[in-house]
């Protein structure tokens, strides 16, 4: 229905998404803990967890936001899986986030933005 507050609204999501999360699981009691905070969203239709990869993939018609919202709230840390593929299905995938990869190119957009921002002070 309508809510009093702009931006605030009980109904469901129109489309059905797929939220992975990256939680950190130390034993069962996590999972349960998490399983049953989730299972009482309104709009989740399957949810799965992977203590191995310590992923968390809720499916339903459920807000992004809200999902993490509700498993922060059960003590554990939590965040948007990082990885946009799985690397089981997609093993080429991974050569590309390979972090030798990254670390040579942020060096050397920090040297050059601190070269900048000298040079910038000198002027």
């Amino acid at each position: 229905m309508f809510s009093w507050r702009p931006g605030k609204s009980s109904q469901l999501s129109n489309a059905i998404s797929i939220v992975e999360l990256l939680v950190h699981m130390d034993c069962e009691g996590c999972e349960k803990r998490i399983r049953r905070a989730i299972s009482k969203i309104h709009g989740v239709d399957s949810l799965e967890i992977d203590m191995d990869k310590q992923k968390v993939t809720v499916t339903g018609y459920v807000d992004q936001r809200k999902v993490l919202k509700v498993v922060r709230r059960t003590g554990r840390k939590a965040e948007f899986w990082p990885f946009p593929y799985d690397t089981e299905y997609y093993p080429y995938a991974s050569q590309y986030f390979d972090e030798s990869n990254y670390a040579s190119s942020y060096n050397y957009y920090m040297h050059v933005m601190t070269m900048f921002m000298a040079y910038c002070t000198l002027m």
